[in-house]
């Protein structure tokens, strides 16, 4: 078992396993799940990564579902309901009200996408302190890129997908479990991305 005392004894691993500065939780997860792998005895394990990109597991996608009839109304109507409700995120203190109503303040429904796979737990005015600017900008553009692909189907959220299939989970998700478990010679496959499944 994983107690606190395994995590907060990481903590000071992690310039080492990164090498650059990351607020991502699932580092820590990733790299005790291979390290008690590895002190089993166990040189190879699977994972589960591509999954949620794949069978569209993420929340994003819904939220996509629900803002793409929103980005056919003009925009100051959008930002009369944005505005109504922040209003109302802030009353009930409700936080997904709050994402929400930041999200359809968007010029167009790509740059909301971004917005809520990469910063929307942050405040937009906490999102430029996030990452270095040329790395974000080269993000966005590489985002956005995949997001504007042609498609068979050209629904938001399936462009969501393309976009999180094409940039996070090659830059975020695989980098990650890649360095993890290589920190502790294991060697993770992710079946779900084999082309022959």
């Amino acid at each position: 078992w994983v107690n606190s005392g395994d995590v907060f004894g990481m903590i000071d691993k992690l310039p080492w396993l990164w090498d650059e500065p990351i607020g991502d939780p699932a580092l820590l997860g990733a790299y005790l799940i291979t390290k008690k792998a590895r002190e089993a005895g166990f040189k190879v394990m699977l994972s589960g990564d591509g999954g949620d990109e794949l069978f569209l597991g993420y929340s994003v996608y819904g939220w996509m579902s629900s803002l793409e009839p929103f980005y056919r109304v003009p925009r100051p109507v959008r930002k009369g309901v944005a505005w109504g409700a922040s209003l109302l995120g802030r009353v009930l203190q409700n936080s997904r009200l709050e994402k929400g109503s930041r999200a359809l303040a968007f010029g167009d429904l790509m740059h909301a996408a971004y917005y809520l796979t990469g910063y929307g737990a942050w405040p937009p005015d906490q999102t430029p302190t996030l990452s270095d600017e040329r790395k974000a900008n080269l993000a966005a553009t590489s985002f956005a890129s995949a997001y504007d692909a042609p498609l068979y189907r050209p629904q938001a959220f399936y462009r969501e997908a393309n976009a999180l299939l094409s940039t996070y989970l090659p830059e975020n998700n695989l980098a990650r479990m890649d360095r993890v478990s290589m920190a502790n010679s294991v060697e993770t496959r992710a079946p779900f991305l084999n082309p022959g499944i």
